[in-house]
């Protein structure tokens, strides 16, 4: 099983450009002690108390006082269900979690982790852009009919929308339901935070057709792909009645749900949000919006974010469009 695994799963390597770092030169968030327990998720709690941690046996014999060891002290550890729910306690030692398994016996424990003794100094600075909004795209359903983000009377279901959106580690703001709370590009110029900011993030969407558009940071021009804010991300092919596809982009919000002024509420018809990324030249103190009223920005924020600058370098997932 393990070596089916390898090749099925193969280790994914990242690039990341040479900095001193302030945890040293190597940093493992868990270790296994032996090849018989293999750990198939790392989480966060579902309701934040504390790590989920899920293994299994991989060899078909049983295991016993097998380790799994933390880069901090286990402060405690509980046995769970599949849903997360305690079921038994859990053995501990220092950093380490004790672990014995029947063969190919799935295991789920939660951790609480002691404050590590050292922290990463890496931080992401980032400061919200002041937008000139023109146009209504978050509705509630008591005036979805009174407003249209697209030319079939659609709207995003502003309950949906919190005040504050991250994705990637970038924070924007975002506007308020049932008023202007979105820019029609028509080559607007807006003025950038000062701060020496080196990237401009963006939440955009085509309201009525996906499209390229091209954005101007100080003299720099820079081209766009700007997709559809509804619709499907992607999907597989099936032969001979569709193709399949995923579009090159980043999700920074999906809305199960979305509202249409002659229909209402309309369940399991997604609605979406992109982030895209801009470079800030030297010195470039507006960005300047194409002309393009299909294109709709939502929230800017300005960043010196490094985490863009870590690549992969092997592939990270199959796309369904590549065969």
């Amino acid at each position: 099983m393990a070596a089916s695994e390898q090749l099925n799963l193969p280790l994914v390597a990242y690039v990341a450009p040479k900095h001193a770092g302030s945890l040293g030169r190597t940093f493992s968030m868990l270790e296994s002690s032996t090849p018989q327990i293999g750990v198939r998720a790392l989480k966060k709690a579902e309701d934040g108390d504390g790590y989920i941690v899920r293994c299994y046996e991989l060899t078909g014999k049983p295991v016993e006082n097998a380790r799994i060891t933390f880069p901090a002290q286990i402060l405690s550890a509980e046995e769970c269900n599949g849903i997360e729910e305690k079921i038994g306690a859990a053995e501990t030692e220092g950093r380490s979690l004790i672990v014995s398994a029947g063969k190919f016996a799935p295991k789920t424990y939660r951790v609480r982790l002691a404050a590590p003794a050292q922290k990463s100094a890496f931080e992401v600075k980032s400061a919200p852009v002041t937008l000139p909004y023109n146009t209504v795209a978050f509705t509630t359903d008591e005036f979805y009919t009174y407003y249209r983000f697209d030319n079939q009377r659609g709207s995003f279901a502003a309950e949906l929308i919190p005040a504050e959106l991250t994705c990637n580690g970038v924070r924007f703001v975002m506007g308020e339901e049932n008023v202007k709370d979105a820019v029609t590009c028509r080559s607007q110029e807006i003025e950038l935070p000062e701060g020496g900011y080196k990237k401009l993030y963006m939440l955009v969407a085509a309201s009525d057709k996906e499209c390229e558009a091209l954005f101007k940071v100080g003299d720099s021009e820079q081209a766009v792909y700007v997709p559809l804010w509804k619709g499907f991300y992607g999907q597989w092919g099936w032969r001979g009645h569709s193709e399949a596809f995923l579009k090159d982009a980043t999700i920074a919000h999906i809305g199960t749900h979305r509202h249409q002024g002659d229909v209402g509420n309309l369940p399991y018809d997604f609605s979406y949000m992109y982030m895209v990324s801009l470079d800030i030249p030297e010195g470039a103190r507006t960005v300047t919006l194409p002309e393009n009223k299909n294109v709709a920005v939502f929230a800017m924020t300005v960043s010196d974010n490094g985490i863009d600058d870590v690549l992969p370098v092997s592939g990270t997932f199959i796309r369904p469009d590549v065969k």
